[in-house]
């Protein structure tokens, strides 16, 4: 049986350098795709050594399963402070079966120009568990809201820094884990800020603002960010979004 020898001539690591140089998330299939323009024929297994031997040489890095980037993923690991610990603790104690996500605006604020003064601690749970997490919590927390529209934030939400919102978890939302407790990832926040109209603080400029700077600063699983979006009824918005700023760059 003939053996495949991989040499850094046939794994054209200029051109694919070249090629996906403006794509900040690509796939098996992609890469496929790359090297068929120089052997039509060529097979998954050779496809499977090349991408070991890219990986190995630091030209591609895996982002998640099938996906891949050339740059290595900067991840995101907010401060998890102590208040949002003990939140996350007194959930999962008391309602220790169902999903929790818990997250702060003030995380924006690193990719902010202006900066806000007050917050969100936004905690998502099963749609069916809502009203009582809501119950349980008022009795040791004020200031805290169930699923509240924007006007009813802006007359009543204001007398603190910091304000306590349950929200239903979005089925399929993606869910990062940070110091044992599950937070919302960038690919869920991002869309998220274009989906809820409590997030009017951040919309215009800011924006615009905050994804550039996500963007920079870290490596977005998009496809995933995608079907997100699909379950937000925003896949085009976060599209057109993404375009612009590939764009600009």
């Amino acid at each position: 049986m003939k053996k495949t020898i991989i040499t850094k001539d046939t794994l054209h690591i200029n051109q694919l350098i070249g090629f996906f140089e403006s794509d900040p998330i690509f796939t098996i299939e992609q890469i496929t795709s790359f090297y068929k323009r120089f052997e039509a024929e060529v097979k998954r297994n050779t496809i499977d050594w090349r991408i070991h031997q890219l990986k190995k040489l630091n030209v591609i890095y895996r982002i998640s399963r099938g996906c891949y980037s050339l740059k290595e993923q900067n991840e995101f690991n907010p401060q998890i402070d102590d208040a949002l610990h003990c939140l996350y603790k007194e959930i999962t104690e008391h309602f220790p079966f169902i999903e929790v996500c818990i997250w702060n605006t003030k995380w924006l604020n690193q990719f902010m120009c202006h900066q806000i003064g007050k917050f969100f601690i936004l905690i998502e749970v099963d749609r069916d568990s809502v009203e009582s997490v809501f119950y349980y919590l008022r009795e040791k927390h004020d200031n805290l809201f169930l699923n509240p529209p924007a006007e009813i934030l802006e007359k009543y939400g204001d007398n603190k820094k910091e304000t306590i919102i349950i929200k239903p978890l979005i089925s399929e939302s993606p869910i990062l884990k940070v110091d044992k407790v599950q937070i919302a990832p960038l690919e869920k926040i991002l869309v998220d800020l274009m989906s809820d109209e409590l997030f009017e603080a951040y919309q215009g400029q800011e924006l615009e603002n905050i994804y550039q700077s996500v963007l920079e600063k870290h490596t977005i699983n998009q496809p995933q960010m995608l079907r997100y979006a699909s379950r937000r009824n925003k896949k085009k918005e976060v599209i057109s979004k993404l375009k612009i700023l590939k764009e600009l760059n």
